[in-house]
């Protein structure tokens, strides 16, 4: 639900304070105009829809020229399916000569009606991003690794550098979403995703992959709830990397995961319950690849709640059991099984229509099953901490000729403390991007 037509259609009515009003009491009263209005706000905040039209019809009622009350109509009607009506109200609006905020509206309206008659609507997006990694190579805070007894051991990545080092990689990535609108009055799609990515590092290796994922799914609305079930494959080709001259074969790694997620709209929260199953299937090398094979369990739980026009905040919970698939090789039970526990919160505050900044921490709990024999002194239990800062700016706010461009700048720690140093591990990132979406 647009809250700008929302907006519009409040500034073309008297101030009034809201306060709940339930259904009886619109029935006791059905002229009233505040009372209408109340109950328009809390019916739109909850999504409840068909209730919130009747209001903003009841009001056109006694107010025929209220174009901020037809404005919000046409935008319900889509909402709710209703095209060939909203068709009408958009079509009587055009005529009217309207202020230039409500004629954008009435603009953008007219838009997103069109593509919806389309049943086949097809959205997409190129960004060219520069990266920053403070430590390629994962190297340990410590510079050593703790052996097997005990012992203290040199750290060193697969490229063979026993310090840290930092590089930079320029990345590539396009997406392409399409989606079917199936007729209903909820607005149900089926949809497919295609995203390709590329990055090249600049004075390390580490960097270099190239990755494809599709995605299918459906969106469908049941009663006040909404779901989203869908089905992903990814495929991630990591390039071979040199260690002293010798060539090192990295794993490809291919995912297929299954999940869905149930949200319900309360006021100004949104609650997501979702669920996914995830198996990962490593190549390359044989064996050796077939010891990091999974399959991984995760339920989360979300909210996300509007503080006001600006400001939202977001959090999240969610508890992942992660096995081995191979059942029968120690290592690959070892090295693989896991629990992680994630909490993450955050904000997001808009700035005008154009500047947005998130920031969230998020906590990681990983607690390894067995410890990994020939390699690990203790059973693993690492605690990961994230830090991010994420800036967006909307280039259309320069020109109408850059609609569709995004400036985008993200800084991220990453700290892991574990009960072994082999394991305590630190990253900075920083990610500068240019985004165009059509």
């Amino acid at each position: 639900m647009s809250r700008l037509a929302f907006a519009v259609f409040l500034s073309s009515l008297p101030n009034t304070v809201l306060a709940e009003v339930s259904f009886s009491d619109i029935l006791n009263d059905p002229d009233n105009i505040e009372l209408n209005q109340a109950f328009i706000d809390e019916r739109i905040q909850a999504g409840d829809l068909p209730p919130a039209l009747s209001a903003v019809e009841r009001i056109i009622q006694l107010q025929p020229l209220n174009v901020g009350a037809r404005i919000l109509r046409a935008q319900l009607l889509i909402s709710m399916g209703n095209l060939a009506i909203a068709k009408t109200e958009i079509d009587a609006l055009d005529r009217y000569g309207l202020p230039d905020n409500q004629q954008q509206e009435v603009d953008r309206l007219s838009a997103q009606l069109a593509s919806q008659l389309n049943k086949w609507t097809t959205r997409g997006a190129i960004s060219v991003t520069a990266n920053y990694d403070s430590n390629v190579g994962a190297i340990t805070d410590s510079g050593t690794a703790v052996g097997e007894s005990g012992e203290t051991l040199r750290s060193f990545d697969s490229e063979g550098f026993s310090d840290k080092r930092s590089d930079s990689a320029l990345g590539l990535t396009a997406s392409v979403t399409s989606s079917y609108d199936l007729g209903t009055q909820t607005r149900d799609s089926a949809y497919i995703r295609v995203v390709g990515r590329k990055t090249n590092g600049d004075t390390s290796d580490l960097k270099n992959l190239h990755s494809a994922s599709t995605t299918i799914g459906t969106q469908v609305a049941l009663g006040s709830y909404s779901t989203n079930t869908f089905i992903s494959y990814q495929h991630i080709h990591r390039n071979s990397v040199k260690n002293d001259g010798t060539v090192v074969k990295r794993d490809d790694i291919d995912t297929v995961t299954i999940g869905t997620q149930l949200g319900r709209q309360y006021g100004s929260n949104n609650l997501q319950i979702g669920y996914s199953y995830v198996v990962a299937d490593y190549s390359g090398r044989s064996a050796t690849s077939d010891l990091s094979d999974s399959k991984t369990h995760d339920v989360s739980l979300g909210l996300f709640r509007f503080v006001n026009q600006q400001t939202a905040l977001f959090s999240n919970f969610s508890y992942q059991q992660r096995r081995a698939s191979d059942r029968n090789v120690p290592t690959a039970v070892s090295s693989q099984d896991r629990n992680v526990t994630n909490v993450n919160l955050g904000a997001i505050r808009t700035i005008g229509d154009f500047h947005r900044i998130t920031g969230s921490v998020s906590y990681r709990n990983l607690e390894y099953r067995q410890r990994l024999v020939g390699s690990d002194q203790l059973i693993r239990d690492d605690r990961e901490t994230t830090l991010s800062l994420a800036y967006r700016f909307n280039a259309g706010s320069i020109s109408e000729h850059l609609l569709g461009w995004s400036f985008n700048a993200t800084a991220t720690r990453v700290k892991n403390n574990s009960n072994m140093a082999s394991y305590d591990i630190t990253n900075n990132f920083i990610t500068l991007g240019l985004t165009y979406e059509f």
